[in-house]
């Protein structure tokens, strides 16, 4: 299909840096859309997309490559994983954890602060917890495809046993995302993430730099929750 061919040309060595960067940008601004993500952006990209980043992150003339192949992963992380309103919550995601991670390691050692910054976006994002929604929402153009969550004055004219089943799935959907963010941010640490991010931190001359540093790292260390959690990713 057509994804397929634009990533081929995107992955193709021989030719040109700018046709290559436009197939991802495409894929980028289609990927932006919902429906497209979900239908054409299939779960086999991400080995690609990690492909990709891993060998043009040691290439400084392709970094821009890079930052393009980061951009539809964001797209990916973002709507991919959605709740069907007629279904149960589910714990199943299709986002393949590996993948993502060797991707934004290999990202985080580049040195690239571009690349590094779109690593920061990636990852907060990806362990984004109980903000994951909101997260979402806030990356959304004109095309909502969110539930809205329910105002008092809504709520309020629900019988109780519709308030009760409303609140569950909220409880559900916001432990479930919890859950996701104490996952990632875990295979995160345990596959040197995070010490390559500290290494970059302490390294960047740019003040503005190492405040953003700080505060991906931060997310991360909240997505673990306990202290007893953060022990157990160490």
């Amino acid at each position: 299909g057509g994804v397929q061919l634009l990533l081929q040309v995107a992955n193709d060595s021989s030719l040109e840096l700018k046709p290559r960067y436009l197939c991802l940008q495409c894929l980028s601004c289609a990927g932006s859309h919902p429906p497209f993500c979900r239908t054409f952006l299939k779960e086999e990209i991400q080995e690609t997309l990690t492909s990709m980043i891993v060998k043009s992150s040691t290439v400084p003339e392709e970094m821009d490559l890079v930052v393009g192949a980061m951009t539809i992963y964001l797209r990916v992380i973002m709507h991919w994983d959605r709740d069907d309103p007629n279904q149960e919550i589910s714990g199943a995601t299709k986002l393949h954890y590996q993948a993502q991670v060797d991707a934004l390691v290999a990202a985080y050692g580049s040195k690239n602060l571009t690349l590094i910054r779109a690593a920061n976006d990636i990852l907060s994002s990806w362990t984004a917890g109980a903000q994951r929604e909101a997260v979402i929402r806030s990356s959304l153009d004109n095309f909502v495809d969110l539930p809205i969550p329910k105002t008092k004055t809504e709520m309020d004219q629900l019988t109780p046993q519709e308030l009760s089943a409303y609140k569950q799935r909220q409880y559900q959907k916001k432990t479930r995302d919890q859950a996701w963010a104490f996952e990632r941010a875990t295979l995160f640490i345990k596959n040197g993430g995070m010490e390559k991010m500290l290494k970059c931190t302490v390294a960047a001359d740019d003040a503005t730099l190492r405040r953003e540093m700080s505060v991906a790292m931060g997310k991360v260390f909240a997505a673990l929750d306990e202290e007893e959690k953060m022990q157990a990713a160490a």
